[in-house]
């Protein structure tokens, strides 16, 4: 299905097919919104069956990350951190794969080893560290979306030798910075302000992982492989293709049935913003996927 097909069917759902009283501009708007509604719910469901693991397939991802150890502890090991994609929408989970320093057992040097992560909060970090049993280690690697700062001096999380990542040069003694309006991917400039359609990028500043390992006097971690969801692409309709009689349009990344999907939700923005009263009747109607919870009540 195209952007095009898609405005076209959800004036049908709303009955305004032949006076469309949406603009677009609205429309652009509302369609990004729905697809990130419908992302966030299936999110919070992922894989727990078949049905949830379909809906959000085609932003499911793998990359294999190099590491740079940013600290090393005598006592606590090493801590690794790791830049995520730059189309990063969701974490999933991560697998640590950690090189044998020597021989040990039946196992042979530079020998392979790996290992699933396991989530640590701020406030639970205090009692991982006291008990020996649950410090990090190349059994047990631990990960956390965190920002390292190793300079004492200047708090706003440096890390280049002169300043903080929201300060970007300093002018007649003057501080200039602020999150940059492009994003640098692969070898190309795109504008995060006047963003364009068929792209996915949804974090104007780089999201790091911490790794912490434990002692890496057996192995050391050499990569890390993180299952993520892909931020969706943005959907962008403009007035040339919607006039043009040849369909030109984005086609939509989603299978024919999400598409369907999408229609649901936008019509009910499109009717909640009008104050139609057929709101009350389309949510129940056109509900064809059941949550979760709702299928194990019955």
């Amino acid at each position: 299905m195209t952007l095009k097909q898609l405005y076209e069917n959800v004036l049908t759902e709303v009955n305004k097919i032949e006076s469309a009283s949406i603009l677009l501009k609205d429309f652009n708007y509302l369609v990004n919104k729905t697809v990130y509604q419908i992302c966030n719910k299936n999110y919070n469901y992922f894989e727990i069956n078949q049905q949830l693991t379909d809906n959000m397939r085609v932003l499911k991802a793998t990359a294999p990350l190099s590491v740079t150890e940013v600290t090393y502890d005598s006592l606590f090991g090493g801590v690794y951190e790791v830049t995520l994609p730059s189309d990063y929408f969701h974490f999933l989970g991560c697998t640590c794969d950690f090189i044998l320093n020597q021989d040990s057992g039946c196992k042979l040097k530079d020998s392979h080893f790996q290992s699933n992560t396991v989530k640590f909060t701020s406030d639970s970090w205090a009692r991982i560290s006291e008990n020996y049993y649950t410090r990090p280690s190349y059994k047990r690697p631990y990960h956390q979306l965190n920002n390292l700062n190793k300079n004492e001096d200047n708090p706003t999380n440096p890390y280049d030798n002169d300043y903080g990542t929201d300060i970007t040069s300093i002018e007649n003694g003057l501080a200039i910075g602020g999150i940059p309006s492009t994003i640098k991917i692969g070898d190309v400039d795109t504008s995060f302000v006047d963003r364009i359609s068929k792209v996915r990028y949804g974090n104007p500043s780089k999201v790091r992982l911490e790794i912490r390992t434990g002692s890496k006097d057996l192995y050391t971690l050499d990569k890390v492989y993180v299952d993520y969801l892909k931020t969706p692409q943005f959907l962008n309709l403009t007035q040339d293709e919607l006039d043009l009689v040849e369909d030109t349009s984005q086609v939509l990344e989603w299978p024919d049935y999400m598409c369907y999907e999408i229609i649901n939700g936008l019509a009910i923005l499109l009717l909640e913003n009008a104050g139609d009263q057929r709101l009350q009747t389309n949510i129940p109607i056109n509900q064809t996927i059941a949550q979760p919870f709702q299928q194990q009540s019955k």
